[in-house]
């Protein structure tokens, strides 16, 4: 019964009613407007809006969730036992939205990003422990920037080093001891540096770090004990 009546009342709202009406003694029909259907109407256009950004939410969701799940972390570990032995070789095998999580050590390298939204982390980044700064060292030799991101990266990070000895990045004035982050005029290069040491590096500009048109954000980051020949010893932003 209540089934039937439901389909009563819907048929009865879809339908308009008709009132007859005489103009110079011609019949003529006005249509009349239901007051309930233009309220169901407005009711049902909040229902199609609500719904349309519910599903706009559940798929963001739903692409989130697959990124995580196409993730994949690599680790680096110096005495053999992880994915491989160097940061440099972690990133070439990596893709975006990776992780390459490095184990204590001092690591002679002057690695770069390649484009890739990385994230380059020591073991601070999974366990909270700041001492893991001090032991996972990336030490530049003197031969190039001990970091370099310049291929327009949006989401690169690096987290928990000490960054020392590097010279700045024979890819643009010698700038960058520390870190080198290059972009272009209408494509800057974003770098995330979290929880990082960068002390003892050298270069012409920004001995510390170099950033031009560049996006660099610093959070727990300390830089001291850098050496800039011309100008920027910590840091110079351009």
């Amino acid at each position: 019964m209540k089934i039937r009546i439901f389909f009563l009342f819907v048929v009865k709202d879809r339908t308009s009613s008709t009132v007859p009406t005489t103009s110079g003694g011609v019949r003529t029909e006005k249509s009349q407007l239901s007051p309930t259907r233009t309220r169901r109407s407005d009711t049902s256009q909040k229902d199609i809006h609500q719904i349309a950004t519910i599903r706009i939410v559940a798929f963001v969701i739903l692409l989130c969730f697959c990124s995580l799940l196409n993730s994949f972390t690599w680790h680096i570990k110096q005495d053999g036992t992880g994915d491989f032995t160097t940061i440099q070789a972690g990133i070439d095998a990596s893709a975006d939205s990776d992780t390459v999580l490095v184990y204590p050590g001092t690591y002679f390298e002057n690695i770069i990003y390649n484009g890739k939204n990385i994230t380059v982390a020591s073991l601070e980044l999974t366990t909270g422990d700041p001492s893991y700064i001090p032991l996972t060292v990336i030490n530049g030799q003197q031969q190039e920037s001990c970091v370099r991101v310049w291929d327009q990266e949006t989401t690169a990070k690096i987290q928990g080093f000490t960054l020392t000895n590097g010279w700045g990045s024979q890819h643009y004035k010698k700038a960058g001891g520390g870190i080198y982050v290059m972009g272009e005029y209408q494509s800057p290069t974003f770098f995330n540096v979290k929880n990082c040491r960068i002390t003892e590096n050298y270069a012409e500009t920004g001995g510390g770090i170099y950033s031009f048109r560049g996006n660099i954000t610093l959070s727990g980051v300390s830089v001291h004990n850098n050496y800039g020949y011309i100008n920027g010893g910590g840091v110079h932003v351009n």
